[in-house]
């Protein structure tokens, strides 16, 4: 069932009008029909207390010398009176002396209801008036009582006749209230309607400079005016909005420009950096290299064990060198979007590190088909520099073991490479795929700190996310989403 408040205002309007027209009418109906019982009542109590006074004075000389006959002949002349049930008048014994009673009531008169006994003077029942008056004589003595009984057909023809009179009023009533409730619910109703329509309207166009027409002076009006002085803030805010988004799209523009040149000036340099750096680090190991080569039979063990310092430094400087290079490649690239089947990737890069270091037993696990969607060159650098990384923290570790896979989280598949070796302490995490970044000593676990920073990089790229878990000594799990890309782009 729908709730009034759920209805169109007009529809609430016309049924609170035509409610409040029938509730009115009912309360009026009512108290006419109450008023009309009660001065009938009234009447008819008054008309009976005068006869049964006018037989008390005529009888009450016949009663007192017992000349019950002429009692008898004159309540038969009064009884032929439309409406009394019976009429019977006692001694001051309480025996019936006289009685009259309708034919019709021949089968249903009692004699005991004759002045049954009761003390009332007069009371009504739902069928029926019953009225005692006392038999005086010479104006002191009680010689007897007057017992009349009056039906109330005529009362309840009158309140059927007025209920079929108050149906049709109430019938005319109501389709009178429904005609005016539509008529006057327009009157109301229509200036917010329209008001509503002018705000969706608004809505749906985001025109701020529509304008409702203001007719009238009552709360209506002062509504349609706060109306208008909404719409004329929100018309400066929106004016304002505009002018500084455009303002705002404006910097944006000239600072993504800027950061693009900066960017662009960045990448060259460390690529131009990178590349003439190796010149001079090439000499400085061809010359280290020379000087033991052909004067090594010179030079005693200190000096010789300082070269061989100079070349390891020179070769770690190169291959820092080439790792920059690396991530320099890893942002300027383009994207070639493709399937990708990461388990392939993944059984290549293992089955290399295991010729690689083949004195390094590692269990490796991986689903047949692992499909991504990404640039493949870039997608097998982040493979090989994850399961690098996995390869070489496990180094130390017996029954060391690598798995890939995949996982789904909230609709999205995450991919994840978990490794049982060294791990780390979570604090560290935030800095771990930042360049140069080394939770370890070198002489533990060889490396510069690359791989992972280019993880994150490639990763970025295609869109997605990469984070770690991890607890010293019992391993580490990188796990890593592309959200970039499907299979329909």
């Amino acid at each position: 069932m729908i709730a009034l408040k759920d209805l169109p205002l007009k529809y609430q309007l016309i049924i609170i009008i035509f409610s409040i027209s029938l509730v009115s009418l009912w309360i009026v109906s009512t108290a006419f029909i109450l008023y009309d019982r009660y001065t009938y009542k009234k009447h008819m109590e008054y008309e009976l207390t005068v006869l049964a006074r006018i037989l008390s004075n005529q009888n009450s000389a016949y009663m007192a010398s017992g000349n019950y006959n002429v009692v008898q002949r004159n309540i038969d002349m009064v009884g032929v009176k439309t409406g009394i049930m019976f009429l019977c008048i006692s001694d001051e014994f309480g025996e019936v002396v006289a009685l009259y009673f309708r034919d019709s009531d021949k089968k249903t008169f009692d004699r005991s209801d004759c002045l049954d006994g009761k003390k009332y003077i007069s009371r009504f029942t739902f069928s029926h008036f019953d009225l005692l008056q006392p038999v005086i004589f010479s104006g002191e003595k009680k010689i007897g009582d007057i017992h009349i009984r009056h039906d109330l057909d005529e009362l309840n023809k009158r309140f059927k006749v007025f209920l079929t009179v108050i149906f049709l009023i109430f019938l005319l009533a109501s389709i009178v209230a429904i005609f005016l409730a539509i008529k006057v619910q327009g009157f109301v109703s229509n200036p917010v309607l329209s008001l509503t329509r002018l705000a969706e309207k608004i809505t749906k166009n985001r025109d701020y400079s529509l304008r409702a027409d203001i007719e009238r002076k009552d709360e209506i009006g002062k509504l349609v005016s706060a109306f208008n002085l909404m719409l004329d803030t929100l018309d400066r805010q929106n004016k304002d909005l505009i002018e500084s988004k455009q303002m705002l799209e404006e910097k944006i523009d000239e600072r993504t420009s800027e950061l693009k040149s900066i960017n662009r000036e960045l990448e060259a340099f460390t690529y131009s950096v990178s590349h003439d750096l190796r010149s001079p680090l090439r000499s400085i190991n061809g010359f280290s290299m020379a000087l033991l080569e052909d004067f090594g039979k010179n030079l005693d063990d200190s000096a010789k064990d300082f070269l061989n310092r100079i070349r390891d430094e020179s070769y770690r400087l190169e291959v820092l060198i080439e790792g920059l290079l690396q991530l320099s490649r890893v942002s300027r690239q383009g994207l070639n979007i493709e399937a990708v089947d990461l388990s392939a990737l993944a059984n290549a890069f293992a089955k290399d590190l295991s010729v690689r270091f083949p004195e390094h037993e590692v269990l490796f696990i991986c689903p047949k088909v692992l499909l991504a969607y990404g640039d493949k060159a870039l997608l097998m650098s982040l493979i090989g520099n994850l399961l690098d990384n996995a390869w070489k923290y496990t180094s130390k570790t017996r029954n060391a073991r690598v798995e890939m896979g995949s996982l789904d989280r909230n609709q999205e598949t995450v991919y994840f490479v978990r490794d049982n070796g060294a791990g780390f302490d979570m604090k560290y995490a935030e800095k771990m795929f930042a360049p140069f970044q080394r939770f370890h000593r070198q002489g533990d676990f060889n490396g510069l700190g690359i791989g992972l920073a280019t993880a994150a990089r490639i990763i970025h790229r295609h869109g997605g996310e990469i984070w770690a878990e991890s607890i010293p000594g019992e391993g580490a799990v990188f796990y890593f989403t592309l959200k970039r890309f499907s299979e329909n782009q």
